[in-house]
C-alpha cells in the first residue's frame, strides 16, 4: 500500500476511531424496578454521583437490581446508550453474594418480579384438553371426599362425546376417581345455558376423590383451557381443604382419633379438668347430691352449693317462711305486701277464704276458673262481691252453687251505675259437708263491666270469725 493510499484510508476511518462516551451506573431505579413497562430490552439504570434515574438498552446483562454496569456507545451502534457490560471492581461478586439475594427478593410476594406457581404446573392428577371432546387426567394419588382413604389412579383419557347436553342447554360433569381409584364420570343436569352456575354441578359422593368438573355445551367439538373462563374446574386441592376439615372431626370427644390431654399446667388444663362457663373456671371440688353450680366472686368460680328452697319466690314473689302454727294452710297473696303468705285453715280474717278472680272484661260463664273441694265439714257466713269497673248499662249476676245447686234465692246483682260496685250478701248460713264442691257463675254482664273479685267467707267449729274478712278483701281486691 502505497503512502498515499494509506493517508486516504486513515482519514476515512477517523470518524470511528474517536473514543466513544462512556460511564459507571447501577441497574435499577433505587426501588428494585429494573425492566421499563411496556418496553423491550430497556432497562432503567441510575447514576450513582447525582442518584439520577434514566433509560438505557440492555442486551448483554441480567436485569439485575443494583448491579454495577459500564454504560455507553459501542462500535456497532453508534448513537445508542446502551450497558456494555458488568462494571468489575474490588470484591465484587455477582454469582453469588448480596446481589443474588437482592435479586431472590424480586421473586417472592410482593417483589417486583414474582414467581407464579398455576394448578396447571402440578401433575399430580392434572386434567388438561385432549383431541375433541377428550380430557387428559395424569396419574397420582388423592384423598376422598371422607378424608379416609387413599386412592390411586393410573391415569388415561376421558371421553365426552356422550354427555354433549341438548339444543340450548349447558351442564356440568364430574371426573373423580371411585374408591379404586377408576376414572369415573358423573353426569350433570341440563339447564338453559343463560342459567348454568356451579351449584347445578353434580353431588360429589363421600367415597370418591373429586378431580374436576368440566362445563358442556350444545355443539362443542372441543375442550377450552383457556385462563379467561376455561371449562376445566380444578378440585383437586379445594377438596384437599375440605378432606382437613372432614378430618378434624375424628379428633374431638368420641372421635375416632380422640386426642387427649393430661397433667398439663395453666389455663388448659383448667378447661380440661374443670370446664369453664363464660370464660369463668368450675371448681374441681366434687359435688355432693342435688346441688347446684352457683358463682363465687371470692374465688371467681362457679362451686357446687346446696341451695335452700324452702322459703324462695314463686315467679319473683317473696314466700313467708311458715312456722307450727301454719299446719295445712294454703298460700295466699298478698297484694298489699307484695308476698304469699300462709291463710287460717278455717277461713275468717285468717285469710283462708275463697277466691275468685277476674281480670279484664267479664263475660257469662259457669263454673268459672277453679272448683273448691271442702276438705272438711264448714259454714258460708258472708259473700263479698266487687265489680271494680260496673260497666254503662244493666247490671253483673253473680252465683254461688254447691254442687251445682246456687246457694242464693235469687243471685246478687251490681248494677252498672253502683258507686262503689260491691255487695255484700247472705242472710243467713250456708253449711257445707266435706267433699262438697263449691264453683261460681257469672250468669249475666253490665255492658263493659271489667275486673271482679268474689270472696266466700267460710269458718268451722274450730275457728269463729265474727266480723267477716271486710279487710282482707279491702286489703286484696280494691286494685
Amino acid at each position: 500500500m502505497t503512502a498515499r493510499i494509506r493517508r486516504k484510508y486513515k482519514k476515512a476511518m477517523k470518524p470511528f476511531a474517536r473514543k466513544k462516551p462512556r460511564g459507571l451506573a447501577i441497574l435499577g431505579n433505587g426501588a428494585g424496578v429494573v425492566k421499563v413497562p411496556g418496553e423491550k430490552n430497556k432497562h432503567y439504570a441510575t447514576d450513582p454521583a447525582s442518584g439520577s434515574v434514566f433509560v438505557v438498552h440492555n442486551l448483554k446483562t441480567p436485569a439485575r437490581a443494583g448491579m454495577y454496569v459500564e454504560i455507553g456507545e459501542d462500535d456497532l451502534s453508534p448513537g445508542i446508550t446502551q450497558v456494555l457490560g458488568i462494571h468489575l471492581y474490588e470484591e465484587a461478586e455477582y454469582g453469588v453474594g448480596p446481589n443474588v439475594g437482592e435479586h431472590g427478593a424480586n421473586h417472592l410476594r410482593g417483589g417486583s418480579d414474582p414467581s407464579y406457581i398455576d394448578l396447571k404446573q402440578i401433575i399430580n392428577l392434572l386434567a388438561f384438553p385432549g383431541t375433541g371432546l377428550t380430557v387428559k387426567i395424569y396419574g397420582g394419588y388423592a384423598i376422598n371426599c371422607s378424608g379416609s382413604t387413599l386412592v390411586h389412579s393410573l391415569g388415561g383419557v376421558v371421553d365426552l362425546t356422550s354427555y354433549i347436553p341438548s339444543s340450548g342447554h349447558r351442564k356440568y360433569i364430574l371426573i373423580s376417581l371411585n374408591a379404586s381409584g377408576v376414572l369415573t364420570v358423573t353426569d350433570g343436569t341440563e339447564v338453559d345455558s343463560v342459567d348454568l352456575a356451579i351449584i347445578d354441578a353434580p353431588d360429589i359422593p363421600d367415597t370418591y376423590a373429586p378431580i374436576c368438573f368440566v362445563r358442556l355445551r350444545y355443539g362443542q367439538t372441543t375442550i377450552s383451557d383457556a385462563y379467561a373462563d376455561p371449562d376445566i374446574i380444578d378440585l383437586r386441592y379445594t377438596m384437599r381443604a375440605i378432606g382437613t376439615i372432614h378430618h378434624h372431626v375424628t379428633h374431638e370427644d368420641g372421635g375416632s382419633d380422640e386426642i387427649s390431654v393430661a397433667a398439663l399446667s395453666g389455663k388448659l388444663a383448667d378447661l380440661q379438668n374443670a370446664g369453664w362457663i363464660q370464660d369463668f373456671a368450675v371448681s374441681t371440688t366434687d359435688p355432693a347430691d342435688n346441688q347446684v353450680l352457683t358463682y363465687d366472686s371470692g374465688s371467681s368460680k362457679y362451686v357446687p352449693e346446696t341451695v335452700d328452697h324452702d322459703a324462695q319466690k314463686i315467679k319473683g314473689v317473696p314466700v313467708t317462711a311458715p312456722n307450727a302454727g301454719n299446719d295445712q294452710q294454703a298460700l295466699i297473696y298478698d297484694n298489699a305486701s307484695v308476698t304469699f303468705k300462709y291463710g287460717a285453715s278455717g277461713g275468717g280474717s285468717g285469710g283462708g277464704d275463697l277466691y275468685w278472680y277476674v281480670d279484664g272484661a267479664l263475660a257469662p260463664a259457669t263454673g268459672l276458673d277453679k272448683r273448691f273441694v271442702a276438705p272438711y265439714a264448714m259454714t258460708i257466713t258472708n259473700v263479698i262481691i266487687n265489680v271494680k269497673t260496673t260497666g254503662s248499662a244493666n247490671t253483673t249476676t253473680i252465683d254461688i252453687n254447691i254442687n251445682g245447686v246456687s246457694i242464693f234465692a235469687v243471685p246478687p246483682t251490681i248494677a252498672w251505675d253502683d258507686a262503689g260496685g260491691i255487695v255484700e250478701i247472705l242472710a243467713t248460713t250456708v253449711d257445707i259437708a266435706e267433699g262438697d264442691v263449691i264453683t261460681m257463675d257469672i250468669d249475666a254482664v253490665a255492658t263493659d263491666a271489667a275486673d271482679l273479685t268474689v270472696c266466700v267467707v267460710v269458718s268451722n267449729a274450730s275457728v269463729v270469725d265474727t266480723v267477716p274478712s271486710l279487710r282482707v278483701i279491702m286489703r286484696n281486691n280494691f286494685r
